[in-house]
């Protein structure tokens, strides 16, 4: 595929996690070949890293200045816009948002207030060299 558009897509496991709000990640999706950008730049194995720590310590920080090395911009709700980098965050696979923890008493840090199912897909996919469609919390 030589883009998005003409590209064939599968729904990730894990997209119908129910936290007893309903269907979640319901468009969240694994390609099933190759990402065009991979193709077209001829990078043969992607690289993953992960950023974890404690809340407002510069997680965000760094990594838009990791994004911009790259040429990628960061809006201010941490969402990556580029060809070669993106950044992932835990939030976006919550399966409840505030309301929802807050009628449940789940936390965000419950497993059950987490997809880790399609996280682990989508960046097993990711890996392989495939383009994913992430949820955005």
């Amino acid at each position: 595929a030589t883009s998005e558009a003409t590209m064939t897509w599968s729904s990730a496991n894990g997209y119908d996690v129910d936290a007893g709000m309903g269907q979640v990640h319901k468009d969240a999706a694994i390609s099933n070949e190759v990402s065009p950008v991979m193709a077209q730049k001829n990078i043969k194995r992607p690289v993953i890293f992960g950023v974890a720590a404690d809340s407002g310590c510069g997680k965000s920080t760094f990594l838009r200045r990791v994004n911009a090395i790259f040429g990628t911009t960061t809006s201010k709700a941490h969402t990556p816009t580029g060809d070669l980098i993106t950044t992932i965050c835990l939030d976006d696979f919550h399966t409840l948002d505030r309301t929802g923890r807050k009628d449940t008493g789940i936390s965000a840090l419950d497993v059950k207030a987490n997809n880790f199912k399609l996280m682990a897909d989508q960046l097993k996919a990711l890996k392989q060299g495939r383009a994913i469609k992430k949820p955005i919390y």
